[in-house]
């Protein structure tokens, strides 16, 4: 555009600083840093406002535009934590067409991802929260519904399966509490597969015939 005071354009550099505004983070953004930093080990604790933003390197203001407060961030990271649970049921009935590995599967997926666990033993101790108690019963309902339904596939009767499908799922809290009282306990990655395939054994001894 020519200078309509017939005076040369300024050829200097601008010093003046870049006021444009900094690229706004998505809610998603936030909410898998703040599940993540719950997974890392510091539960539902970490999932604070100002180290996030930290993190993440920008502003509360930021977090402000996606979520009203700490709460609902914290509600989104438990609705999060319970789609884990339909995503893992899913990815397991993709890849094992048969009932006996989808078992085998599935308690080997958990039992190798440290950072479910330890999400989850944070979230046990807290179900005196009842938005928290109300999440945990969810997904555990839906854990066991779907153990027992691959124990019926198995040709286990109704209350046979139900029951098996209880103590199956004893071992698997039994660890997570296990993660968080003691961690020292639990095998080192050199160790897993032996682990894994123990824990294997003693949940068909557990199930029912």
């Amino acid at each position: 555009m020519p200078d309509v005071a017939g005076s040369r354009p300024d050829s200097r550099p601008d010093s003046r600083p870049d006021r444009r505004p900094a690229a706004r983070l998505s809610a998603d953004a936030w909410l898998d840093a703040a599940f993540e930093a719950m997974a890392a080990g510091g539960g539902l604790d970490a999932v604070a406002v100002e180290p996030l933003a930290r993190r993440l390197g920008t502003t509360k203001g930021s977090f402000y535009w996606h979520f009203r407060d700490r709460p609902a961030l914290i509600r989104a990271v438990l609705d999060r934590w319970l789609q884990r649970t339909d995503d893992l049921i899913a990815a397991v009935s993709a890849a094992a067409p048969d009932p006996a590995t989808r078992l085998e599967v599935l308690f080997a997926a958990v039992y190798e991802d440290r950072a479910w666990l330890r999400a989850e033993a944070d979230l046990l101790r807290r179900v005196a929260d009842p938005i928290i108690a109300g999440v945990v019963d969810t997904a555990t309902r839906r854990r066991l519904g779907f153990i027992a339904q691959c124990l019926r596939d198995l040709g286990t009767p109704d209350d046979e399966a139900a029951d098996g499908a209880l103590q199956a799922y004893a071992l698997w809290v039994g660890l997570v509490q296990l993660t968080a009282a003691v961690p020292g306990l639990l095998p080192t990655p050199d160790d897993q597969a032996r682990f894994r395939a123990a824990t294997l054994r003693l949940m068909w001894r557990i199930l029912p015939d």
